[in-house]
């Protein structure tokens, strides 16, 4: 079964935001290409709930939200005006390059080696331009904002804590972020 991007990403927000295990739900539209697809799919449902975990579920969905956000701006400025791209994979990007960064800070040196080899797999191919069917620019947007959404990040985390502090400051980016998007949304409908 073949999907569109649109339903790869609505099935990766599925991912993403349930508790549960999904499997077997994307799907490349080649089928040699299906066996990758399915290890990637595997390893975004085994590190997901460990990211959640390091740095609490609203500081994952402020670095999701916002590099979203940003890998959207680098599409809409860096590809052709005739280019449709609705997606989730600027998000993703962020959250692994986000992830990639605070693992290198504050996780144990015996247990960094993992997530770099499992964050670099995940990240190099989705920046390499491969295909012309990815948006490339919003990877790289995103994986940008996940990296700068890290360093924000990092000045909310003391040395003697497991996790980042300033939940309030990780719910204000969700709230600005929503906010924005309304206004964006309310604007696109009174112009159009």
């Amino acid at each position: 079964m073949c999907y569109t991007m649109n339903e790869i990403d609505q099935l990766t927000l599925k991912m993403l935001t349930s508790k549960k295990r999904y499997n077997n739900y994307l799907a490349s539209a080649n089928p040699e290409k299906s066996a990758e697809i399915e290890e990637y799919n595997q390893k975004v449902q085994k590190y997901v709930p460990q990211i959640k975990k390091l740095i609490g579920k609203y500081w994952f969905w402020a670095v999701f939200l916002i590099s979203g956000a940003i890998g959207s701006l680098f599409s809409l400025f860096i590809t052709p005006s005739n280019t449709v791209s609705v997606g989730a994979s600027g998000g993703v990007m962020g959250v692994f390059s986000a992830a990639l960064l605070v693992t290198n800070i504050k996780v144990k040196p015996v247990f960094r080696k993992h997530f770099n080899i499992y964050f670099g797999q995940a990240l190099i191919p989705s920046l390499i331009p491969l295909s012309r069917h990815v948006d490339y620019a919003a990877h790289f947007g995103g994986a940008i904002g996940g990296i700068l959404c890290g360093l924000v990040m990092m000045l909310f985390w003391p040395k003697e804590f497991n996790h980042p502090q300033g939940e309030g400051i990780s719910k204000l980016l969700i709230v600005i972020f929503l906010i924005a998007s309304l206004a964006s949304l309310f604007l696109t409908i009174m112009n159009f």
